[in-house]
């Protein structure tokens, strides 16, 4: 019993716990959480935005936390996956706004698309998703990486690969759903 109460007493708090800390106002909460997932947000948004930009990213997605708390709920999924979804809304938000900003604005940014496919899937930290993207068939895994690791938006994806809006929108969808169901036999025990 006393080695159980050592054991739980030096256990770090999960993400969740933090969160809670940090909506009661805790800055060590946020330290740790920051400490935890800053390596991943960053990578992720140097992936899609460049290294010059991805500070600015973590930084806005960190902050977040810090102004909307209440945004984090446990009960619809864990953390981490919670914070990369902001960072990754915000590099598209980014690259959006450069892209509307004229053709210099583009020649600036960091292009995703450099990458092919397969190494970014190599790249990912979640060995089920890679597994996951590599079990689709080619057309749905290239139109989610470039979607989701690229920043494109449906109709860039229609330009890029030379088929129909309609076309793009099912590959996305049927691959998310065969993604979603991969995932979820994962999980089974």
């Amino acid at each position: 019993m006393v080695i159980w109460d050592r054991l739980t007493r030096t256990a770090p708090p999960d993400d969740e716990r933090l969160f809670a800390s940090l909506r009661a106002g805790s800055r060590e909460a946020l330290a740790e959480l920051y400490d935890r997932h800053a390596a991943a947000a960053y990578s992720l948004a140097v992936r899609l935005v460049g290294p010059a930009e991805a500070e600015d990213v973590v930084h806005d997605a960190f902050m977040v936390m810090v102004r909307e708390p209440s945004a984090f709920h446990p009960a619809r999924g864990t953390f981490k996956p919670w914070l990369l979804r902001i960072v990754h809304n915000r590099c598209v938000n980014l690259l959006r706004r450069n892209r509307s900003a004229g053709e210099d604005g583009l020649a600036a940014l960091h292009d995703p698309s450099r990458e092919p496919v397969d190494e970014v899937i190599a790249s990912l930290s979640a060995e089920a998703v890679r597994d996951g993207l590599r079990a689709l068939p080619e057309p749905q895994r290239e139109a989610l990486v470039l979607a989701y690791y690229g920043g494109l938006s449906h109709t860039e994806l229609s330009t890029r690969l030379d088929v129909p809006l309609g076309t793009v929108k099912a590959r996305v969808r049927r691959g998310l759903l065969s993604l979603r169901d991969h995932l979820a036999g994962e999980a089974r025990p």
